[in-house]
Protein backbone atom coordinates (compact mmCIF):
# COMPACT_ATOMS: atom_id res chain seq x y z
CA UNK A 1 0.00 0.00 0.00
CA UNK A 2 1.30 3.48 -0.88
CA UNK A 3 2.64 5.30 2.16
CA UNK A 4 1.10 8.53 0.92
CA UNK A 5 -2.49 7.35 1.02
CA UNK A 6 -4.71 8.76 3.72
CA UNK A 7 -6.66 6.23 5.82
CA UNK A 8 -9.62 8.59 6.16
CA UNK A 9 -9.68 9.16 2.41
CA UNK A 10 -9.55 5.40 1.75
CA UNK A 11 -12.67 4.84 3.88
CA UNK A 12 -14.33 7.99 2.54
CA UNK A 13 -14.92 9.58 5.97
CA UNK A 14 -13.89 12.93 7.48
CA UNK A 15 -11.18 13.06 10.15
CA UNK A 16 -13.92 13.85 12.69
CA UNK A 17 -15.81 10.63 11.88
CA UNK A 18 -17.23 8.66 14.80
CA UNK A 19 -16.50 4.97 15.43
CA UNK A 20 -19.90 4.04 14.03
CA UNK A 21 -19.29 6.07 10.88
CA UNK A 22 -15.92 4.36 10.39
CA UNK A 23 -17.52 0.94 10.91
CA UNK A 24 -20.29 1.72 8.44
CA UNK A 25 -17.81 2.94 5.82
CA UNK A 26 -15.66 -0.18 6.15
CA UNK A 27 -18.67 -2.46 6.01
CA UNK A 28 -19.79 -0.83 2.76
CA UNK A 29 -16.36 -1.34 1.19
CA UNK A 30 -16.08 -4.92 2.48
CA UNK A 31 -19.46 -5.84 1.03
CA UNK A 32 -18.45 -4.38 -2.34
CA UNK A 33 -14.86 -5.56 -2.77
CA UNK A 34 -14.48 -8.75 -0.71
CA UNK A 35 -13.36 -11.73 -2.87
CA UNK A 36 -16.57 -13.57 -1.97
CA UNK A 37 -18.41 -10.92 -3.99
CA UNK A 38 -16.25 -11.15 -7.12
CA UNK A 39 -17.70 -14.24 -8.79
CA UNK A 40 -17.89 -13.74 -12.55
CA UNK A 41 -15.42 -10.84 -12.58
CA UNK A 42 -12.32 -10.77 -14.76
CA UNK A 43 -8.86 -11.33 -13.25
CA UNK A 44 -8.00 -7.62 -13.58
CA UNK A 45 -11.26 -6.62 -11.89
CA UNK A 46 -10.60 -9.09 -9.07
CA UNK A 47 -7.08 -7.77 -8.53
CA UNK A 48 -8.30 -4.17 -8.39
CA UNK A 49 -11.10 -5.05 -5.97
CA UNK A 50 -8.80 -7.11 -3.74
CA UNK A 51 -6.36 -4.21 -3.58
CA UNK A 52 -9.14 -1.86 -2.46
CA UNK A 53 -10.26 -4.39 0.14
CA UNK A 54 -6.74 -4.71 1.55
CA UNK A 55 -6.36 -0.92 1.74
CA UNK A 56 -9.69 -0.52 3.50
CA UNK A 57 -8.89 -3.31 5.97
CA UNK A 58 -5.56 -1.72 6.88
CA UNK A 59 -7.22 1.68 7.30
CA UNK A 60 -9.94 0.19 9.48
CA UNK A 61 -7.48 -1.73 11.66
CA UNK A 62 -5.92 1.62 12.62
CA UNK A 63 -8.90 3.97 12.78
CA UNK A 64 -11.09 1.53 14.71
CA UNK A 65 -8.51 1.37 17.52
CA UNK A 66 -8.55 4.50 19.66
CA UNK A 67 -4.86 4.35 20.62
CA UNK A 68 -3.63 3.63 17.09
CA UNK A 69 -5.92 6.27 15.62
CA UNK A 70 -4.55 8.87 18.01
CA UNK A 71 -1.00 7.93 17.05
CA UNK A 72 -1.90 8.11 13.38
CA UNK A 73 -3.62 11.52 13.79
CA UNK A 74 -0.70 12.97 15.74
CA UNK A 75 2.25 11.56 13.84
CA UNK A 76 0.83 10.32 10.54
CA UNK A 77 2.20 6.86 11.28
CA UNK A 78 0.91 4.64 8.46
CA UNK A 79 2.34 1.62 10.23
CA UNK A 80 0.31 2.27 13.38
CA UNK A 81 -1.55 -1.00 12.88
CA UNK A 82 1.47 -2.93 14.00
CA UNK A 83 -0.03 -6.23 12.83
CA UNK A 84 -1.86 -7.94 10.02
CA UNK A 85 -5.10 -6.00 9.41
CA UNK A 86 -6.91 -9.36 9.20
CA UNK A 87 -5.64 -10.51 12.59
CA UNK A 88 -8.36 -11.84 14.87
CA UNK A 89 -10.55 -13.42 12.20
CA UNK A 90 -10.85 -17.18 12.46
CA UNK A 91 -11.85 -19.77 9.91
CA UNK A 92 -9.11 -19.42 7.31
CA UNK A 93 -5.93 -21.31 6.78
CA UNK A 94 -2.31 -20.41 7.27
CA UNK A 95 -1.16 -17.83 4.72
CA UNK A 96 -4.65 -16.83 3.61
CA UNK A 97 -4.90 -13.29 2.21
CA UNK A 98 -8.49 -12.63 3.17
CA UNK A 99 -10.82 -13.39 6.09
CA UNK A 100 -14.24 -14.74 5.35
CA UNK A 101 -16.84 -12.04 4.75
CA UNK A 102 -19.18 -13.48 7.38
CA UNK A 103 -16.33 -13.38 9.93
CA UNK A 104 -15.87 -9.67 9.21
CA UNK A 105 -19.54 -8.93 9.62
CA UNK A 106 -19.88 -11.10 12.71
CA UNK A 107 -16.83 -9.56 14.38
CA UNK A 108 -17.47 -5.91 13.57
CA UNK A 109 -21.17 -5.54 13.00
CA UNK A 110 -23.03 -8.22 14.90
CA UNK A 111 -23.32 -10.69 12.07
CA UNK A 112 -23.83 -10.85 8.36
CA UNK A 113 -25.15 -14.38 8.19
CA UNK A 114 -26.39 -16.08 11.33
CA UNK A 115 -30.01 -17.05 11.74
CA UNK A 116 -31.30 -14.44 9.35
CA UNK A 117 -29.18 -15.79 6.47
CA UNK A 118 -26.10 -14.42 4.66
CA UNK A 119 -26.05 -11.03 3.00
CA UNK A 120 -26.27 -12.66 -0.44
CA UNK A 121 -29.80 -13.79 0.50
CA UNK A 122 -30.82 -10.40 1.84
CA UNK A 123 -33.62 -8.61 0.00
CA UNK A 124 -32.84 -5.79 -2.42
CA UNK A 125 -33.51 -2.15 -1.61
CA UNK A 126 -36.29 -0.65 -3.72
CA UNK A 127 -37.19 2.84 -4.89
CA UNK A 128 -40.58 4.47 -5.28
CA UNK A 129 -41.50 7.93 -6.58
CA UNK A 130 -44.39 9.58 -4.72
CA UNK A 131 -46.11 12.76 -5.93
CA UNK A 132 -47.87 14.91 -3.33
CA UNK A 133 -49.96 18.06 -3.45
CA UNK A 134 -48.43 21.12 -1.82
CA UNK A 135 -51.08 20.92 0.90
CA UNK A 136 -50.22 17.29 1.75
CA UNK A 137 -46.48 18.01 1.67
CA UNK A 138 -46.96 20.92 4.07
CA UNK A 139 -49.21 19.17 6.58
CA UNK A 140 -47.87 15.61 6.34
CA UNK A 141 -50.03 12.64 5.44
CA UNK A 142 -50.29 8.88 5.68
CA UNK A 143 -50.29 7.31 2.24
CA UNK A 144 -50.96 3.76 1.12
CA UNK A 145 -48.85 2.91 -1.90
CA UNK A 146 -49.08 -0.08 -4.20
CA UNK A 147 -45.76 -1.63 -5.18
CA UNK A 148 -44.76 -4.89 -6.82
CA UNK A 149 -41.95 -6.58 -4.96
CA UNK A 150 -40.70 -9.91 -3.65
CA UNK A 151 -42.75 -10.67 -0.56
CA UNK A 152 -42.77 -13.61 1.85
CA UNK A 153 -44.41 -16.72 0.45
CA UNK A 154 -47.78 -17.31 2.13
CA UNK A 155 -47.55 -21.04 1.43
CA UNK A 156 -44.27 -21.86 3.20
CA UNK A 157 -44.19 -18.70 5.33
CA UNK A 158 -40.76 -17.81 4.00
CA UNK A 159 -38.99 -21.08 4.81
CA UNK A 160 -38.71 -22.22 1.19
CA UNK A 161 -39.75 -25.79 1.99
CA UNK A 162 -43.05 -27.61 1.77
CA UNK A 163 -45.18 -27.87 4.90
CA UNK A 164 -43.70 -30.43 7.31
CA UNK A 165 -40.29 -30.47 5.61
CA UNK A 166 -37.07 -29.20 7.13
CA UNK A 167 -33.88 -27.81 5.58
CA UNK A 168 -31.07 -30.31 5.13
CA UNK A 169 -27.59 -29.56 6.38
CA UNK A 170 -25.33 -28.80 3.41
CA UNK A 171 -22.98 -31.72 2.76
CA UNK A 172 -20.45 -29.57 0.93
CA UNK A 173 -19.65 -27.14 3.71
CA UNK A 174 -21.00 -29.10 6.69
CA UNK A 175 -23.41 -26.32 7.54
CA UNK A 176 -20.75 -23.59 7.85
CA UNK A 177 -21.81 -21.78 4.70
CA UNK A 178 -18.24 -21.49 3.44
CA UNK A 179 -15.52 -23.75 2.14
CA UNK A 180 -11.73 -23.58 1.97
CA UNK A 181 -10.22 -23.72 -1.49
CA UNK A 182 -6.52 -24.61 -1.70
CA UNK A 183 -4.56 -22.49 -4.18
CA UNK A 184 -0.96 -23.63 -4.01
CA UNK A 185 0.21 -22.96 -0.46
CA UNK A 186 -2.77 -20.66 0.22
CA UNK A 187 -6.18 -21.68 1.58
CA UNK A 188 -8.88 -19.21 0.57
CA UNK A 189 -12.26 -19.15 2.30
CA UNK A 190 -15.20 -18.72 -0.10
CA UNK A 191 -18.96 -18.91 0.06
CA UNK A 192 -20.18 -22.46 -0.38
CA UNK A 193 -21.25 -22.92 -4.03
CA UNK A 194 -23.81 -25.58 -3.09
CA UNK A 195 -25.86 -23.73 -0.46
CA UNK A 196 -24.71 -20.19 -1.40
CA UNK A 197 -23.63 -19.56 2.18
CA UNK A 198 -26.92 -20.61 3.78
CA UNK A 199 -25.46 -23.68 5.47
CA UNK A 200 -28.46 -25.78 4.48
CA UNK A 201 -30.37 -26.84 1.39
CA UNK A 202 -34.05 -27.35 0.68
CA UNK A 203 -34.64 -31.01 -0.19
CA UNK A 204 -38.39 -30.59 -0.73
CA UNK A 205 -38.93 -27.02 -2.03
CA UNK A 206 -42.21 -25.16 -1.89
CA UNK A 207 -44.07 -25.33 -5.21
CA UNK A 208 -45.25 -21.74 -5.00
CA UNK A 209 -41.92 -19.97 -4.44
CA UNK A 210 -39.64 -22.79 -5.69
CA UNK A 211 -37.64 -22.86 -2.48
CA UNK A 212 -36.84 -19.16 -2.28
CA UNK A 213 -39.31 -18.32 0.48
CA UNK A 214 -40.58 -15.30 -1.46
CA UNK A 215 -41.95 -14.38 -4.88
CA UNK A 216 -43.09 -11.23 -6.76
CA UNK A 217 -46.37 -9.89 -5.43
CA UNK A 218 -48.42 -6.70 -5.52
CA UNK A 219 -48.20 -5.22 -2.02
CA UNK A 220 -49.90 -2.28 -0.34
CA UNK A 221 -47.71 -0.42 2.13
CA UNK A 222 -48.71 2.39 4.47
CA UNK A 223 -46.12 5.13 4.82
CA UNK A 224 -46.22 8.23 6.99
CA UNK A 225 -44.99 11.34 5.18
CA UNK A 226 -43.75 13.97 7.67
CA UNK A 227 -44.91 17.58 7.42
CA UNK A 228 -42.66 19.89 5.40
CA UNK A 229 -41.18 17.50 2.83
CA UNK A 230 -40.04 19.07 -0.41
CA UNK A 231 -39.08 18.14 -3.96
CA UNK A 232 -36.07 15.83 -4.00
CA UNK A 233 -36.44 14.68 -0.38
CA UNK A 234 -35.82 10.96 0.10
CA UNK A 235 -37.11 8.90 3.00
CA UNK A 236 -36.27 5.35 4.01
CA UNK A 237 -38.90 2.84 5.12
CA UNK A 238 -36.94 0.14 6.91
CA UNK A 239 -37.64 -3.48 5.97
CA UNK A 240 -40.20 -2.68 3.24
CA UNK A 241 -38.01 -3.55 0.26
CA UNK A 242 -37.74 -7.00 -1.30
CA UNK A 243 -38.10 -9.87 1.17
CA UNK A 244 -34.93 -11.87 1.79
CA UNK A 245 -34.75 -15.44 0.56
CA UNK A 246 -35.50 -18.19 3.09
CA UNK A 247 -35.95 -15.82 6.03
CA UNK A 248 -32.97 -13.53 5.36
CA UNK A 249 -33.29 -9.83 6.17
CA UNK A 250 -35.49 -7.75 3.85
CA UNK A 251 -34.24 -4.70 2.00
CA UNK A 252 -35.43 -1.15 2.58
CA UNK A 253 -37.82 1.00 0.57
CA UNK A 254 -36.60 4.45 -0.46
CA UNK A 255 -39.33 6.94 -1.33
CA UNK A 256 -38.45 9.96 -3.50
CA UNK A 257 -40.76 12.92 -2.95
CA UNK A 258 -42.17 15.03 -5.78
CA UNK A 259 -44.43 18.00 -4.96
CA UNK A 260 -46.92 18.91 -7.67
CA UNK A 261 -47.10 22.46 -9.04
CA UNK A 262 -49.65 24.62 -7.20
CA UNK A 263 -52.18 26.92 -8.86
CA UNK A 264 -51.48 29.85 -6.53
CA UNK A 265 -48.25 29.37 -4.62
CA UNK A 266 -44.65 28.87 -5.65
CA UNK A 267 -42.51 27.25 -2.97
CA UNK A 268 -39.06 28.39 -1.95
CA UNK A 269 -37.92 26.20 0.95
CA UNK A 270 -40.23 27.03 3.84
CA UNK A 271 -41.56 30.20 2.19
CA UNK A 272 -44.44 30.53 -0.27
CA UNK A 273 -44.68 33.20 -2.95
CA UNK A 274 -47.82 34.39 -4.70
CA UNK A 275 -48.89 37.25 -6.98
CA UNK A 276 -51.65 39.44 -5.53
CA UNK A 277 -53.47 41.78 -7.97
CA UNK A 278 -54.92 44.97 -6.48
CA UNK A 279 -56.92 47.76 -8.08
CA UNK A 280 -55.57 51.21 -8.85
CA UNK A 281 -57.89 52.53 -6.15
CA UNK A 282 -56.54 50.09 -3.54
CA UNK A 283 -52.99 51.00 -4.49
CA UNK A 284 -53.76 54.67 -3.89
CA UNK A 285 -55.80 54.62 -0.69
CA UNK A 286 -54.94 51.20 0.79
CA UNK A 287 -57.31 48.76 2.45
CA UNK A 288 -57.66 45.08 3.39
CA UNK A 289 -58.23 41.98 1.34
CA UNK A 290 -58.55 38.25 2.02
CA UNK A 291 -55.61 36.07 1.04
CA UNK A 292 -55.87 32.25 0.99
CA UNK A 293 -53.25 30.21 2.85
CA UNK A 294 -52.75 26.45 3.12
CA UNK A 295 -54.93 26.40 6.26
CA UNK A 296 -57.58 29.07 5.62
CA UNK A 297 -57.96 32.69 4.52
CA UNK A 298 -56.33 35.61 6.38
CA UNK A 299 -56.52 39.41 6.07
CA UNK A 300 -53.73 41.22 4.24
CA UNK A 301 -53.37 44.94 4.93
CA UNK A 302 -52.61 47.04 1.85
CA UNK A 303 -50.84 50.29 2.81
CA UNK A 304 -51.80 53.45 0.96
CA UNK A 305 -49.57 54.48 -1.96
CA UNK A 306 -48.52 50.84 -2.56
CA UNK A 307 -46.47 50.42 -5.73
CA UNK A 308 -46.62 47.52 -8.17
CA UNK A 309 -43.83 45.06 -7.31
CA UNK A 310 -44.04 45.71 -3.57
CA UNK A 311 -43.60 42.69 -1.30
CA UNK A 312 -45.99 42.21 1.62
CA UNK A 313 -45.32 39.41 4.09
CA UNK A 314 -47.71 37.17 6.04
CA UNK A 315 -45.60 35.94 8.95
CA UNK A 316 -45.52 32.19 9.73
CA UNK A 317 -48.19 31.31 7.17
CA UNK A 318 -45.80 29.28 5.04
CA UNK A 319 -44.47 25.77 5.63
CA UNK A 320 -42.93 24.26 8.75
CA UNK A 321 -39.44 22.90 8.16
CA UNK A 322 -39.16 19.11 8.21
CA UNK A 323 -35.80 19.47 10.00
CA UNK A 324 -36.57 22.18 12.58
CA UNK A 325 -39.36 24.22 14.17
CA UNK A 326 -38.92 27.06 11.67
CA UNK A 327 -42.15 28.16 9.98
CA UNK A 328 -41.89 30.11 6.76
CA UNK A 329 -43.88 33.11 5.48
CA UNK A 330 -46.20 33.84 2.59
CA UNK A 331 -44.64 36.59 0.50
CA UNK A 332 -47.20 38.50 -1.55
CA UNK A 333 -45.94 40.13 -4.76
CA UNK A 334 -48.23 43.10 -5.38
CA UNK A 335 -49.39 43.69 -8.96
CA UNK A 336 -51.38 46.88 -9.60
CA UNK A 337 -53.92 45.97 -12.23
CA UNK A 338 -54.70 48.45 -15.02
CA UNK A 339 -58.46 48.63 -15.75
CA UNK A 340 -59.56 47.37 -19.20
CA UNK A 341 -62.56 48.05 -21.47
CA UNK A 342 -63.03 51.58 -20.16
CA UNK A 343 -66.10 53.64 -21.17
CA UNK A 344 -65.83 57.18 -22.57
CA UNK A 345 -67.12 58.52 -19.28
CA UNK A 346 -64.44 56.62 -17.32
CA UNK A 347 -61.73 57.83 -19.68
CA UNK A 348 -62.94 61.37 -19.13
CA UNK A 349 -62.62 60.96 -15.36
CA UNK A 350 -59.12 59.56 -15.76
CA UNK A 351 -58.08 62.48 -17.98
CA UNK A 352 -59.27 64.94 -15.34
CA UNK A 353 -57.45 62.98 -12.62
CA UNK A 354 -54.26 62.77 -14.69
CA UNK A 355 -54.34 66.53 -15.34
CA UNK A 356 -54.58 67.22 -11.62
CA UNK A 357 -51.68 64.85 -10.88
CA UNK A 358 -49.46 66.23 -13.64
CA UNK A 359 -49.67 69.73 -12.18
CA UNK A 360 -48.14 68.44 -8.94
CA UNK A 361 -45.00 66.50 -9.87
CA UNK A 362 -44.27 65.60 -6.25
CA UNK A 363 -47.11 63.06 -6.49
CA UNK A 364 -45.17 61.05 -9.10
CA UNK A 365 -41.58 61.01 -7.76
CA UNK A 366 -40.44 57.99 -9.77
CA UNK A 367 -41.66 59.45 -13.05
CA UNK A 368 -40.01 62.79 -12.24
CA UNK A 369 -36.69 61.08 -11.42
CA UNK A 370 -36.86 58.99 -14.59
CA UNK A 371 -37.42 61.95 -16.93
CA UNK A 372 -34.75 64.02 -15.19
CA UNK A 373 -32.21 61.25 -15.89
CA UNK A 374 -33.26 61.24 -19.57
CA UNK A 375 -32.74 65.01 -19.82
CA UNK A 376 -29.27 64.63 -18.28
CA UNK A 377 -28.33 61.90 -20.78
CA UNK A 378 -29.51 63.94 -23.76
CA UNK A 379 -27.47 66.95 -22.63
CA UNK A 380 -24.33 64.82 -22.49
Amino acid sequence: MSMKKDFYEILGVPRSASKNEIKAAYKKIALKYHPDRLHGKSDSEKQAAESKFKEASEAYSVLSNEQKRQSYDNFGDHNAAGHNPFEGFGGFGQGADFPDLNDILNSFFGGGGGESGPSSFQGEDLGYSLTLSLEDAASGIEKEINIRKNDSCDSCHGSGGKAGSKPTRCGTCGGRGRVAIQQGFMAIQQTCPNCQGQGSTISDPCNKCRGKGCYPQSCRIKVRIPAGVDNGDRMRVSGKGDAGQRGALPGDLYISINVAKHDLFERDGVHLHCNVPISFYQACVGGEMEIPTLDGAVKLKIPSETQSGSLLRLRQKGIKSVKSNQIGDIICHIVVETPVKLTKEQIGFIEQFNASITKNQTQQPKAKSFFNRIKTMLKN
